[in-house]
């Protein structure tokens, strides 16, 4: 099942600098089931290769591509489902990397 929009508030995940936290929902789960996205620092700068992510915090560029984040966290959500470590699931989180964007703005 894919991953839906929330509205929620976007947050930085206080353990990892740079990390920007967003909730999404496993579609059609009742009740819902929240799954925290975490767009890495490689990730914001897939999204603006222009170089600008340290000039700019990481809430702009990830308000900006807010979509683009969602629809890729969704996507790799329905391929992989939620983070592993050795196997096993580690909470209701998916990490997003620079790989999860090949293509950046282009």
């Amino acid at each position: 099942m894919p991953l839906i929009t929330t509205g929620r508030a976007m947050s930085l995940a206080g353990d990892v600098p740079w990390y920007v936290t967003l909730p999404m929902e496993v579609e059609g789960t009742d009740p819902p089931v929240v799954v925290h996205v975490r767009a890495t620092k490689e990730s914001l700068e897939a999204l603006d290769p222009s170089g600008a992510l340290g000039a700019r915090p990481p809430f702009d560029v990830a308000r900006g591509d807010r979509m683009r984040i969602e629809t890729a966290a969704s996507a790799k959500f329905d391929q992989e489902g939620l983070d592993k470590t050795g196997g096993e699931t580690v909470g209701e989180t998916l990490t997003l990397g620079a790989h999860d964007f090949p293509s950046g703005r282009g």
